[in-house]
């Protein structure tokens, strides 16, 4: 097979992973750079100041920044105070009604039954059943905790309702396993 053929050959086979990766990274750069010019420079500082991203962005919205005028100083001191910034945010309604309500919800329920199992094998079924009311308890005190966290800072109506409803199943449910395990027989 002559050179020509080879080159021609090589030149027909489709791209490997780093090259497109390469192009694609390319097409990611400047549709970030088209968004950045679209926005106001106050919310390209909101953006530095409280949200993350990948390095290579961080340094487009760095430059975008920079030829707008603004002091590279500003820029260094607003970065190296982004953690306290992030504290300062309010949290997130999502993350209380999904992370703390439904996935802390199915975390607990799964930890008080290998508690209860894990229990009531080693010391009978009334310490298992108090192993339960102990485990649910502690998510009961952590939810309602981030729910009167979260009620500091303004919710939409329906998620407050839904928090709300959230911390009440899981009061009752503690109170369902707090009377179960009262009214098991002492040689349970």
């Amino acid at each position: 097979m002559s050179v020509c053929a080879k080159i021609e050959r090589r030149r027909r086979q489709p791209l490997n992973s780093s090259v497109r990766h390469v192009f694609r990274r390319m097409s990611q750069t400047e549709a970030l750079r088209e968004r950045f010019a679209g926005l106001s420079t106050e919310t390209l500082r909101d953006m530095w100041a409280t949200e993350a991203r990948a390095e290579w962005a961080e340094s487009l919205l760095r430059d975008e920044l920079l030829a707008r005028g603004i002091a590279r100083a500003e820029l260094d001191d607003v970065a190296s105070h982004r953690e306290e910034i992030a504290k300062s945010a309010p949290p997130s309604a999502r993350d209380t009604l999904w992370k703390f309500g439904f996935v802390g919800r199915m975390v607990a329920l799964a930890s008080t039954a290998i508690s209860y199992f894990l229990f009531s094998s080693l010391f009978g079924t009334r310490v298992g059943t108090y192993s339960m009311a102990a485990v649910f308890a502690v998510y009961v005190v952590i939810l309602i905790r981030r729910v009167f966290f979260q009620s500091r800072f303004r919710v939409s109506g329906g998620a407050t309702v839904a928090m709300i409803w959230q911390s009440f199943e899981a009061v009752l449910i503690l109170f369902a396993l707090v009377v179960l395990a009262a009214t098991l027989p002492l040689h349970a």
